[in-house]
């Protein structure tokens, strides 16, 4: 599981966030990225995160987004055009959730 939290917004942070899942991508094919304590987030974090999602689809793996806010659900969906399944329990992230 990798905690996120505080902004997800253009610049450095946001990069070395995405860098650091993909580089955990290496390591496991599943991975639940907890964005509970995220506070804001602007389209170039909505599309980092959209960027990761398919990262790990096209590794052959998938990542599950754990503990968004209510805003942030409908803010991803819109985003996605409801494509994804991405919430997560934090409990059974990956079983039979689809």
């Amino acid at each position: 599981m990798v905690e996120c939290g505080g902004r997800l917004v253009l610049g450095q942070e946001t990069a070395s966030r995405r860098d650091l899942v993909k580089r955990t991508l290496d390591k496991s094919k599943r991975i639940v990225l907890d964005i509970g304590d995220v506070s804001f987030i602007d389209s170039a974090g909505v599309g980092a995160l959209a960027s990761l999602l398919a990262s790990a689809q096209m590794a052959g793996g998938e990542l599950k987004l754990a503990n968004p806010s209510l805003r942030m659900q409908d803010m991803l969906q819109i985003a996605m055009h409801g494509r994804h399944s991405l919430y997560a329990r934090l409990s059974k992230p990956f079983s039979n959730h689809r």
